[in-house]
C-alpha cells in the first residue's frame, strides 16, 4: 500500500463521518438523558402546566374569588408560562455536540441567569397574590390553615425542583 492509497482511504473515511448526523448519533449512543434534555423537558412541562392553569382553571377561580384576583392569578400564570417557554427554547437551542465548550457554557450560564431573574420577578408577585387571597378568606381559619399547608408544600417542592435544575445546569456545563 502506497501513500496515495492511504490518503484516498483516509479521505473516504472523513467523508463518511461528515454524513453522520452528530445530534442523532450522540442521542442514540447515550441511553440516559442528558442534563440538557432534562432541563428543556422540565421547562416544557412547567410552561404547559402554567398555560393550562391560566385557561382551564380561570372559570373556576371566577366562581370562588373576586374577579380581579382571579384575573391576576391567570395573568401571573400566563407570565410564568411565557418565561418558561423562553427558557425552554433557550435550553433546547444549545447544541452540545456541534458547539464549542465555551459557547455551551456561555449559553447555559445565560439561561441560568435568566432563570434567576425570572424567579426574582415571579416569587414576590406570587407572595403578594397569596396574601391577597388570604385577605379574602381572613375569617375562615380552616382556609388559612389550608393556605399555610399548601404554601409549605409548595415552598418545599419548589426548592427541591430549583436545586435539581441548578445541578442540571452545572452538569450541562461539565458534559
Amino acid at each position: 500500500m502506497n501513500i496515495d492509497q492511504i490518503q484516498q482511504q483516509w479521505a473516504g473515511l472523513a467523508s463518511g463521518i461528515r454524513d453522520i448526523d452528530p445530534v442523532g448519533l450522540a442521542k442514540s449512543l447515550s441511553c440516559k438523558s442528558s442534563a440538557q434534555d432534562r432541563l428543556w423537558r422540565r421547562y416544557k412541562r412547567m410552561c404547559l402546566m402554567a398555560l393550562a392553569f391560566a385557561f382551564v382553571l380561570f372559570p373556576m377561580m371566577l366562581h370562588l374569588w373576586p374577579w380581579p384576583l382571579a384575573l391576576a392569578f391567570s395573568l401571573y400564570a400566563l407570565t410564568a408560562s411565557a418565561m418558561d417557554y423562553y427558557l425552554w427554547q433557550g435550553v433546547k437551542a444549545i447544541n452540545i455536540v456541534e458547539m464549542p465548550v465555551a459557547e455551551v457554557a456561555r449559553l447555559a450560564a445565560r439561561c441560568r441567569r435568566l432563570h434567576h431573574r425570572f424567579m426574582a420577578v415571579l416569587v414576590p408577585i406570587a407572595v403578594g397574590l397569596v396574601i391577597a387571597l388570604g385577605a379574602t378568606v381572613i375569617d375562615d381559619k380552616y382556609a388559612l390553615w389550608g393556605m399555610a399547608a399548601g404554601g409549605a408544600f409548595g415552598l418545599s417542592f419548589g426548592l427541591i425542583t430549583y436545586l435539581r435544575m441548578m445541578r442540571e445546569y452545572k452538569s450541562l456545563t461539565e458534559e
